[in-house]
């Protein structure tokens, strides 16, 4: 399967641009996601990988019923100010 980055590397290709509400704003989030079977954790996940200028991050849930926008939004409330 390759590790993140390689993963992160040929998914780019593949990626969309999804609209979403983050830090009180409407903005547009280049995005692949994809579900796959972690070993450690031996169930599978939605990885979504979020891609910037120059760099990408990778995002994981074990909730497989959540859609990329719902997975990017949820992480984006952790580090919002309210």
């Amino acid at each position: 399967m390759g590790s993140a980055t390689t993963l992160a590397n040929e998914y780019h290709e593949r990626a969309t641009t999804y609209s979403v509400n983050l830090y009180s704003k409407q903005r547009d989030v280049l995005a692949f996601d994809n579900i796959m079977m972690l070993k450690t954790l031996k169930c599978a996940v939605r990885v979504v990988w979020i891609y910037r200028r120059s760099q990408w991050v990778a995002l994981f849930t074990t909730d497989l019923d959540l859609t990329v926008t719902q997975v990017i939004g949820y992480y984006g409330a952790r580090w919002n100010k309210v």
